[in-house]
């Protein structure tokens, strides 16, 4: 059995760069290679997905999954009232941004 403590149970689906992400939720779910615990009142199983993955409600019901949802905007719109501080994403995708134009470093 995996407690929180334990990890997270990761499971992947492989396609195409065109296709959406939510087509391969129910793949996804499918290759989680462990026994994940039945959900219970007191031990739920949680799904956390972002708008994009509008239409997997039915799917996390099937699974017994807790479907946590954000609507678009949400984030923006905490950032915007001072209920939330900025996220620091991105952080290797900028260095390399920043690497790549300063091409004098990338060749040294």
């Amino acid at each position: 059995m995996l407690t929180e403590s334990e990890g997270i149970p990761i499971g992947i689906a492989i396609a195409g760069a065109n296709r959406h992400d939510v087509k391969l939720a129910r793949p996804t779910i499918n290759s989680i290679p462990i026994n994940v615990p039945k959900p219970t009142k007191k031990n739920k199983q949680h799904l956390c997905v972002d708008a994009g993955y509008a239409g997997v409600e039915e799917l996390a019901a099937e699974f017994g999954y807790t479907l946590h949802l954000r609507p678009r905007g949400e984030e923006a719109n905490r950032l915007k009232k001072g209920l939330l501080k900025k996220a620091r994403r991105w952080v290797v995708e900028r260095t390399g941004s920043w690497m790549k134009r300063f091409r004098g470093i990338l060749t040294r």
